[in-house]
């Protein structure tokens, strides 16, 4: 509806916010396989991970996933 309608986006913003809005996919895998992967690092062993070390692991294991 929003692409169809015959008005500017500059004259009328609320086409072109709802434009972007509706491409927005509504799922949670990726943040769900983010906290997967957080919880396997952070354990009760390793509770004490500086936050930028957290995100270095993190980036590893993402690594080692795509290959």
């Amino acid at each position: 509806y929003w692409e169809s309608l015959m008005v500017d986006s500059t004259q009328f913003p609320l086409k072109a916010i709802a434009i972007k809005l509706f491409r927005i996919v509504p799922h949670a895998a990726d943040v769900e396989r983010l906290f997967s992967a957080l919880n396997r690092i952070h354990t009760d062993d390793r509770n004490c991970l500086h936050v930028e070390t957290l995100k270095i692991l993190a980036g590893v294991c993402f690594r080692a996933q795509v290959f």
